[in-house]
């Protein structure tokens, strides 16, 4: 799936405008609708989590990177969340947090100039 696609698609779903989206972020409607054309690749990272999270949804989804788990919605729905820790550089990452760190990992790598 394209990821403007799925930023319009999203923000239907969620019941938003346009205009919704612009104001949340402080941004002009036309910036939004920059976004939902394909522009969101040259989003600030804050921008995209700040958005995501508007959206409900993990930044790697927003970007196309990953399409949405319908079954974790339903699992969070429930309150059945399970979080595994994952050990990493000392530090104990939450699979959430690990899916982050993966999506700005190809977030970084899409912004790579092609040599």
């Amino acid at each position: 799936m394209h990821h403007s696609t799925t930023l319009k698609e999203l923000r239907k779903a969620r019941g938003y405008t346009l205009l919704d989206i612009a104001r949340k972020m402080g941004v002009s409607e036309g910036t939004v609708q920059r976004w939902e054309s394909g522009n969101i690749k040259n989003m600030k990272y804050d921008n995209i989590v700040k958005l995501a999270e508007l959206l409900n949804v993990a930044p790697a989804v927003l970007m196309g990177w990953q399409t949405e788990p319908a079954q974790d919605t339903q699992k969070q729905a429930a309150g059945e969340v399970h979080t595994i820790a994952a050990h990493h550089d000392g530090t104990e990452w939450t699979e959430e947090e690990l899916d982050e760190i993966e999506a700005f990992k190809k977030y970084i790598l899409s912004k790579r100039k092609k040599e």
